[in-house]
Order: C-alpha cells, then sequence, then structure tokens
C-alpha cells in the first residue's frame, strides 16, 4: 500500500532482490532530452514499515559524486540488470544525449 492506507487500492511494487544483483540506474530530464545512467551492484533491500517505498542501497561502479553533480532531478527509476546498451540504443534512436556515469 503505498500511500499507506490513504488512497484504499493503491500499491507500490516490491522485487526481492539480492546482494550482488546488477542494477541500472535512470533519470529522463525535464526537458527529455538526455538520460543519465549509471550501473551498481545491490548491497541491500528493506521493505521498511511505516515506509510508502521500498528502500535499496546501492554500490555505484561510477563516482556517486559525478552521479549526484550531474543527475538532473532527485527521483530516478532503479531496474534489476545490466542495461546501458539498451538504454543507449534507446536514446540514439530518440535523440536522447546519455549522460553514462563514470
Amino acid at each position: 500500500d503505498q500511500h499507506w492506507g490513504k488512497v484504499p487500492g493503491s500499491v507500490s511494487a516490491f522485487v526481492k532482490a539480492g546482494p550482488g544483483t546488477d542494477v541500472t540506474i535512470l533519470r529522463l530530464s525535464g526537458e527529455l532530452d538526455s538520460m543519465l545512467i549509471a550501473s551498481g551492484k545491490l548491497v541491500d533491500c528493506q521493505d521498511l514499515p511505516g515506509h510508502c517505498r521500498i528502500t535499496w542501497q546501492v554500490k555505484l561502479d561510477g563516482s556517486v559524486k559525478d552521479f549526484i553533480g550531474r543527475t538532473s532531478g532527485n527521483h530516478h527509476v532503479l531496474v534489476c540488470g545490466d542495461h546501458l546498451t539498451e538504454l543507449r540504443e534507446l536514446n540514439e534512436i530518440l535523440g536522447i544525449k546519455t549522460i553514462t556515469i563514470p
């Protein structure tokens, strides 16, 4: 229940994943003209009581400082697996600039 009972029937996605799982993190800019992409490995995944989301701890393959400095916002998509190649190809087709960390 994503909204913790405030909106009946609302849901949040939950994925059980173990430490060492490859992940891809991305953020499409508000102007829809660039996408930040980073890869990493899952360190921990918790479904914390009283929160409207699961909490993932990730070790980035690249620089955290670069990731923070180059992102266009604070909401990101995190998916299991290494999807850097597919996202680069999609961005090329759509004319979206790819910003890769590292």
